[in-house]
């Protein structure tokens, strides 16, 4: 027997509405951060998973495998007990109730030839927003069976976005047989208002606006509209002993390399220094010579990791080849990265050393793309960004 949420939630008013609208085809949960559209939606999935026939087709998406674990699959498990759920992930399949489920990341085009071939009765796609238009739709064609029926959670992006434009302000469309559920932060009466207090005061700006208050808004201007100079940068460092160091690494050819070293004082990192060569106004400079500048960046100290530029495979093996530990190919989520600083710099966990003036600069002119955001696409300026790219892989590597 698997156990639902109380009934006080609105998980719970979304499981039962749900089941009293069979006519819906698509059930859109868009809105907040932790505000119940994840166990509302998997609660209507288990129940019509269990209740549903054996032998058809059903898949359930995540941006990636890995996140539609962390975010799904995990609880899932949580609700119904591992003898009803089960994952094999050499197969990339889930048997929920004796039913077989596909798992598809889906955050790319090489998701489409894994959606375009089956039939599916029902389909669960978590972080819906984030997949290609093109995969959302193939998936859309392959439910064809009568009945079928998919569910979708989503954090808002911009106004323009696909989801808004194609499936949210048109759900009214009887064509479409579409419903939204718009959720708030308050919908989830198991947080504290300690808490709602906390979460609302990490985000600002852009971040806010969607992740808070659960609004399509567009992103334009400064991208850290929330850095403040007076607040971010520091002129000495703590007198108590740094307790962690990561590198950061974004290598250029052409363009500028960047070393970042970021040390941690207790809860907070600082930025304390920076390596920036630009070979178009110094000397072009090979990746031994590179490595070498790096041994001396790092010095005596042994960094818990070194985050670098995944693109500079060559630039690796080299780093490598000379006995430097803990050097991979850093997480490049270009967005998530960012929203992970501006968290950062409201919660005080972030700060910059002034003996990072190219980071300090970068910091104050990196901007949105208008032009890319008017087509519904969440993009910076890739302009004067070498040390802003090394602080993301950093900041990924953290959080």
């Amino acid at each position: 027997m698997w156990h639902l949420p109380p009934e006080d939630s609105l998980a719970a008013s979304v499981w039962i509405d749900t089941l009293e609208e069979s006519d819906i085809k698509l059930e859109l949960l868009t809105g907040a951060v932790r505000s119940t559209k994840t166990v509302g939606s998997l609660i209507t999935w288990c129940d019509r998973v269990s209740s549903g026939p054996k032998n058809v087709g059903r898949c359930m998406l995540g941006n990636t495998e890995r996140t539609l674990i962390r975010n799904c699959l995990y609880p899932l498990m949580e609700f119904v007990g591992p003898e009803h759920c089960k994952l094999n992930m050499g197969k990339g399949e889930l048997t929920l109730f004796g039913r077989r489920i596909y798992l598809v990341g889906a955050n790319n085009l090489g998701a489409l030839p894994k959606v375009q071939g089956p039939t599916f009765l029902d389909a669960y796609c978590d972080e819906a927003a984030t997949y290609p238009y093109e995969v959302f739709n193939m998936l859309m064609s392959r439910l064809s069976l009568p009945g079928s029926k998919l569910w979708a959670t989503m954090n808002p992006q911009g106004p323009a976005h696909w989801m808004k434009k194609y499936f949210i302000d048109r759900a009214s469309d009887s064509n479409i047989r579409a419903r939204v559920w718009q959720f708030q932060l308050d919908d989830n009466s198991f947080l504290t208002e300690e808490y709602k207090a906390w979460i609302r005061s990490t985000y600002t700006g852009l971040w806010r606006k969607r992740m808070i208050e659960g609004l399509w808004a567009i992103a334009s201007g400064a991208v850290f509209a929330n850095f403040d100079p007076d607040l971010h940068v520091v002129k000495s460092l703590p007198e108590v002993p740094m307790d962690q160091l990561r590198i950061g690494i974004d290598y250029g050819s052409r363009n500028p390399t960047t070393f970042l070293k970021a040390c941690r004082y207790g809860p907070q990192w600082i930025i304390t220094e920076e390596y920036y060569h630009r070979p178009k106004e110094q000397n072009q400079k090979t990746n031994s010579q590179y490595v070498s500048d790096l041994i001396g960046f790092i010095g005596s100290l042994h960094p818990t990791s070194i985050e670098c530029d995944p693109s500079a495979a060559a630039f690796i093996h080299e780093v490598r080849k000379a006995g430097i530990k803990g050097v991979h190919g850093a997480d490049n989520d270009v967005l998530g990265g960012i929203q992970k600083i501006s968290q950062a710099l409201n919660a005080g966990l972030l700060k910059i050393s002034e003996a990072c003036p190219n980071l300090l600069e970068e910091m104050g002119s990196y901007s949105w793309d208008d032009k890319a955001a008017a087509m519904g696409i969440d993009k910076p300026i890739k302009s004067g960004d070498h040390a802003i790219d090394a602080l993301k892989y950093i900041i990924n590597a953290i959080y």
